[in-house]
């Protein structure tokens, strides 16, 4: 059933409401204009529902509850009292989007709660509009275009309310919004909960905005918007068919799946949603699943809509973006393949019931890509590089590489260059091709094809000369219509062309063509016409050499021949690398005529010549006339004087760095001169002797015939200002003050330009860098200033350069240095070189970042190798490589050439040190239960402080680097007793011993290896850092005892100590530790009890004797008058002493390493060992603090007292009486009872030292 509502606005518009009471099948909506778009689909939404707390606050549920238990509540975040609910999302889009479509999608569930609710009531109310509040504040009252509603029952069969769906173009709206925070209000939805109306679905209500934007910068995508309403529940099967997308030709298929659905509960699962039978999940930006397993309609909104509030449980709302193309991604749903146009989702549940009511598709599309790779072959056939010397006129070879690099076919490829016919001129018929399908390159004429590859060049003349020309070529690629494959499908679908041209004058000229080509997506044609891009980034910028050059040019000091030859990459000729403020000599050279463009040897002659020598910028320009004059030398100039010589040997001093300079001269040719100015002179070749350089005829009236020449331009010359230095009676700069104002001043017409055919460079002699900082921690950034300096580490001016990463001949690179004994560092050569790109301006690079991610010495190395480019590689007219500087190399030193290194280079080593030591303590008892430790004096019975010393970086993350034999350094460790306490006959700050162990540490201040002190240094090898940054070091350590003081037992905990670290070398320290957790060392007092002659009373000639292990333990130690026990647990069901209560038996005493007997002195010998005259311990055993000895007796003389001592652990020895006791004393008797019987007590009337053979008793009956 379909309903059309008609309403009449207040700004008499009218909106047409279409109602239908029933699902729709999905359409696609969204106009033909937006189908294809570089750009996407951007949807953000929000619930308008919550559950909320006592405050009024929303709150996140989880657990098995679902929004019909639970109680929702209208969220209404804008203070609006014209709206019942309201709440926020974000549009994001960049600058350069342009909205071209929105539509704004809204659901809900209208709940009747027992009150009745007419089909009519509920088409009114849905009826009304929603409010929409752009970013500028704008409120816009929007109607639905489209309502679908369902109905929807109680568990009884009573209808007991609706769901919906609504839709509705909001195009202009958000274009005019544009981007920032959408709130919607007024959303139909119910409060309330419904479970209370044997209702299980939930109250719910939402909107979302799907929003198709264009951006230029972002890839073509086929986008699909559909509406629609369908219902999923109690375990039916749903499908959607989607169809009038369409996926590219080749893989991979990035695609996005969008959808909007109502009422899909968190806490019930069983719900599936399936694109081609492939279930399908949201992925987050960690790596983890939105949706849950079983469950993908779950309340969920995808992390990238930013919203508020900002819910994880949405209480019956789903908006999801998925992943679903076959791309490289495997974390993601790969299920949109190759051309296809259709899909099937598929939706069901076996216990949940949702509404999806949007789903739309972005596709990237790919445009085929024609691009071009070139490189350039000079006459000889050799590849032209930066360093390359291109002569005005020489023909030069272009070879393009063409190909398609994106993954679409290209249809009919043709190539244009069109040509600067003032730059360059194309060679006739110098074209070959090699197409796709060609087996090889082949040569076609002008206007001519070869397999349907046509080369067409279009000439255009004006009065006999070429004012415009072009050369196209193609169609290129595979078949009819010619195809071009994508490159990443077939590397062999490659194109070349070869073709000839020649510079027609000094010029950077920077090759670039034009090409078109077409396409097709989905049957629809388009045509590219654009300029032909690179596939990479690459240099195929030409610069053509012609300097001005006259009868004066310049070469190296070793110049010793009667001719030169123009080429500027001769050695004969060459100008070497130099390097600031140091002085290297150079010849200039007088020739018979001027140099030009070919390649004749021109003979050096004997001259009167006087010239003005400078330097000139050779990178920019190509005229010695037009060259920028550069104060690169010492001087603003030097004057050239052959005086009837050849060749004048010159001192040159550079001041600065450059990159390409070129000696320049600049004189007169004064026949010319006087010519031109009709002034005679009968011998122009005598030059004075007082105005050098001038000649002689001339210097006779300096005044009046220089003006003639020169016109008023020189009268500075003649000035008092400039000392009159063409005054006939003047020595201005001892005679050349004339020449050199000539020169300075003269009309640029009158003065000759002559040039050094070679260029050469200045570079720095060294670079100085410094981090600022004294002692460097690992992983801490550092401010790095790197100065380009002379030879005598003077800062010098003019090195303007970047450092990138792209540039391998640039870079500054650290390397951690191996310490001997050091294998396989964790970071090796491993560093965060946070320096790229470097910018030095006037030779200083300040402010870069320079972190090293560990500890450990490091070498940190600048190199330029790319700023003497123009000295490097060159091929003279012979084809010899030349070098004008020692290539691989930054020596300062000349060779036997003169010749320095390529590079400028400097090193620097810095240390990285840990910032910190951290601790971390553990202390245990002695026993293996860590119950207690006996007090002992004896180093094998001690407890153990474990302390754990780290070594941290800045971020507090450990130094992998700090191990033994690598980076790891001896340390020092202060253990300091901060908690003294009193101990009975002393307190703990005098009694604390510690023992040493070598294994691991010594104690300073000690011969013995014990030192019983509060406060203690150890000195720790770096050996103990076994397992990267971390030493655990087991101190030993116990409480001095006395043998006739029994001390009630007491703890000793690691909080009661201090702790602190440094290295030996260093100022690293480190300071206390984690305190959080306390933990006790149990110090107890024992003693072996060997009980009296009456207890070790043995029957026969074989018998147990028990010995205890005990611990002192008295009565009256606490305040209460009880024992202990309370307070050491460790007490609890140990028995006492049947003769002394003071004393308990150590259950926990239960294996020799605790203390247990050694010996048994008898007569000189031992008889716990063996058998020593009649007496022998034949067997004994250690049990829960029993020691049992098993006695024999080897005769039968009755009764027999045995007197032994006992050496035990010395700290089981305790005798109140002697406090020099080292032994406890142990008596037993044998005796044979014979037929007496009854109940008393014997009483001793001799001992074993009576030698008689009748004893003596008497009997207590």
């Amino acid at each position: 059933m379909r309903i059309v509502f008609l309403f009449l606005t207040i700004l008499s518009i009218s909106f047409a409401i279409t109602f239908e009471h029933n699902i729709h099948d999905f359409e696609k909506i969204n106009p033909d204009e937006t189908k294809l778009v570089k750009g996407n689909i951007k949807i953000f939404g929000n619930t308008v529902l919550c559950t909320k707390n006592r405050r009024n606050q929303c709150v996140d549920t989880s657990g098995r509850r679902t929004n019909a238990e639970m109680y929702m509540s209208y969220i209404d975040i804008d203070n609006d009292s014209n709206t019942f609910n309201s709440s926020q999302a974000t549009l994001r889009l960049s600058n350069n989007a342009q909205i071209l479509w929105a539509a704004i999608y809204w659901q809900g569930y209208m709940h009747n709660y027992g009150r009745g609710y007419p089909e009519q009531s509920f088409v009114n109310e849905l009826s009304q509009p929603i409010i929409l509040r752009d970013p500028n504040g704008i409120e816009h009252t929007i109607y639905a275009n489209y309502v679908n509603y369902l109905d929807w029952w109680n568990w009884y069969g009573t209808r007991i309310g609706y769901t919906y769906a609504a839709f509705t173009d909001i195009t202009d709206i958000i274009k005019n919004g544009g981007t920032g925070n959408y709130i919607v209000g007024n959303i139909p939805c119910r409060e309330g909960r419904t479970y209370d109306f044997y209702d299980g679905l939930g109250n719910y209500g939402a909107w979302t905005i799907v929003v198709i934007y264009k951006d230029d910068s972002e890839t073509l995508k086929n986008l699909s918007v559909y509406r629609g309403y369908t219902r999923v529940y109690n375990w039916n099967t749903v499908t959607i068919n989607v169809s009038g997308f369409y996926t590219p030709e080749y893989e991979p298929i990035n695609a996005n799946l969008f959808v909007f659905a109502g009422e899909g509960d968190k806490g019930l699962t069983g719900d599936y949603f399936k694109l081609n039978n492939q279930e399908l999940f949201e992925q987050t930006s960690n790596g983890n699943h939105l949706n849950e397993e079983d469950n993908f309609f779950n309340s969920s909104i995808s992390e990238s809509i930013d919203r508020y509030p900002r819910l994880n449980n949405n209480n019956g709302i789903d908006i999801h973006s998925i992943e679903v193309g076959k791309d490289n991604n495997t974390s993601h749903p790969r299920v949109i393949g190759v051309n296809e146009h259709e899909s099937t989702i598929t939706l069901g549940t076996n216990a949940d019931a949702y509404f999806p009511s949007m789903v739309a598709f972005s596709v990237q599309m790919y445009i085929p890509k024609i691009c071009f790779l070139e490189t350039f072959y000079d006459k000889n056939n050799e590849e032209i590089n930066e360093s390359s010397i291109v002569r005005v006129g020489d023909p030069i070879t272009s070879k393009i590489t063409l190909r398609n690099d994106d993954n679409h076919d290209a249809q009919s490829v043709r190539i244009i260059k069109i040509f600067d016919v003032n730059l360059t001129e194309y060679i006739p018929n110098s074209t070959s091709v090699k197409d796709v399908d060609f087996n090889q390159i082949v040569h076609i004429d002008d206007n001519s094809s070869h397999n349907g590859v046509s080369v067409i060049f279009d000439a255009r003349e004006e009065n006999n000369t070429i004012v415009e020309s072009n050369l196209t070529i193609g169609p290129l690629g595979e078949g009819e219509p010619p195809i071009f494959e994508p490159y990443t499908i077939n590397p062999n679908h490659q194109a070349e062309i070869d073709y000839k041209f020649t510079v027609l004058k000094n010029a950077e000229i920077s090759m670039l063509y034009n090409t078109k080509y077409r396409f097709e997506i989905a049957g629809e044609n388009f045509t590219i016409d654009t300029i032909l891009p690179k596939c990479r980034e690459f240099n195929n910028t030409i610069i053509a050499y012609n300097p001005d050059t006259d009868t004066i040019t310049f070469a190296n000091k070793n110049f010793n021949a009667n001719s030169i030859i123009f080429d500027a990459n001769s050695s004969q000729n060459a100008l070497y690398t130099q390097i600031p403020n140091r002085a290297f000599s150079i010849k200039a050279l007088s020739l018979q005529n001027a140099l030009n463009n070919t390649s004749q040897y021109v003979q050096l002659k004997n001259s009167q010549k006087v010239a003005i020598l400078d330097a000139v910028n050779a990178g920019i320009g190509n005229s010695c006339r037009t060259h920028p004059y550069v104060n690169i030398l010492k001087k603003p100039h030097y004057i050239v004087d052959f005086n009837n010589h050849k060749q004048q040997s010159l001192d040159i001093n550079a001041s600065k760095a450059i990159r390409s300079a070129r000696f320049r001269a600049r004189f007169f040719h004064w026949v010319d001169l006087m010519a031109d100015a009709s002034v005679h002179c009968n011998n122009p070749d005598a030059m004075s002797n007082t105005l050098k350089g001038i000649p002689q005829c001339i210097a006779d009236d300096p005044e009046g015939k220089l003006r003639k020449i020169f016109g008023q331009s020189i009268d500075i010359c003649f000035s008092n200002a400039a000392g009159n230095p063409c005054s006939a009676n003047t020595n201005s700069n001892n005679g050349y003050g004339c020449i050199e104002c000539l020169v300075a001043n003269a009309p640029s017409d009158k003065v000759i330009y002559s040039c050094s055919i070679d260029s050469f460079a200045i570079r720095p002699a060294t670079y100085t860098l410094d981090v600022n900082e004294s002692l460097l921690i690992g992983k801490r950034s550092y401010r790095l200033d790197i100065n380009a300096s002379d030879i005598h580490d003077n800062l010098i001016a003019d090195y303007n350069t970047t450092f990138t990463a792209s540039n391998s001949d640039t870079n500054i690179t650290s390397t951690l240095l191996d310490r001997p004994g050091c294998t396989n560092p964790a970071t090796k050569k491993t560093d965060n070189l946070q320096v790229s790109p470097v910018v030095f301006s006037g030779s200083i690079a300040i402010d870069n970042n320079y972190t090293f991610n560990d500890v450990g010495k490091i070498e940190l190395n600048i190199t330029d190798n790319d700023w003497t480019r123009v000295d490097q590689a060159k091929r003279d007219h012979s084809g010899n490589i030349v070098y004008d500087c020692i290539p691989y190399s930054w020596t300062n030193t000349p060779d036997s050439l003169g010749r320095i290194g390529c590079m400028a280079h400097a090193s620097k080593t810095l240390e990285f040190h840990p910032k910190e030591y951290s601790h971390t303590i553990t202390v245990k008892n002695a026993d293996t239960n860590d119950k207690f430790t006996y007090l002992s004096d004896d180093p094998r019975m001690h407890a153990t402080m474990n302390i754990s010393i780290t070594a941290l970086l800045d971020d507090n993350t450990p130094a992998q680097n700090y191990v033994k034999s690598c980076y790891a350094k001896d340390i020092n460790t202060t253990i300091t007793l901060n908690n003294n306490k009193n101990l009975g006959w002393s307190n703990l700050s005098n009694r604390i011993q510690f023992f040493e162990d070598q294994n691991y540490y010594t104690i300073r201040g000690t011969s013995t290896g014990v030192l019983q002190s509060p406060n203690i240094i150890i000195d720790i090898n770096e050996s103990n850092f076994t397992t990267g940054s971390v030493a655990t070091i087991p101190l030993q350590f116990n409480i001095k005892r006395k043998v006739n003081i029994a001390d009630i037992p007491f703890v000793v905990a690691k909080n009661d100590f201090n702790i602190s670290t440094e290295e030996n070398t260093t100022v690293v320290h480190g300071f206390d530790f984690n305190r959080v957790n306390d933990k006790n060392v149990t110090f107890v007092y024992a003693r072996l009890r060997t009980g009296d002659i009456e207890e070790n009373i043995i029957q026969g000639n074989d018998g147990n004797i028990t010995t205890y292990y005990e611990i002192y333990n008295p009565l009256q130690a606490t305040a209460t008058g009880t024992s202990l026990a309370a307070n050491f647990p460790l007490f609890a069901g140990m028995s006492q002493d049947p003769q002394d209560p003071n004393w308990i038996i150590n259950n926990l005493h239960t294996n020799q390493n605790l203390g247990t007997i050694q010996k048994m002195k008898y007569k000189g010998g031992d008889i716990f060992h063996s058998r020593v005259g009649n007496i022998a311990i034949i067997n004994n055993s250690l049990n829960n603090g029993s020691h049992t000895l098993q006695a024999r007796y080897y005769r039968a003389s009755f009764p027999f007292i045995v007197t032994t001592d006992v050496n035990v652990s010395s700290w089981l020895v305790y005798n109140k009486y002697d406090p020099n006791a080292a032994t406890v004393p142990l008596h037993f008797k044998f005796i044979n009872p014979g037929n007496w019987k009854g109940t008393g007590k014997a009483i001793i009337q001799g001992n074993e030292s009576n030698q008689s053979k009748i004893n003596r008793y008497r009997i207590n009956w």
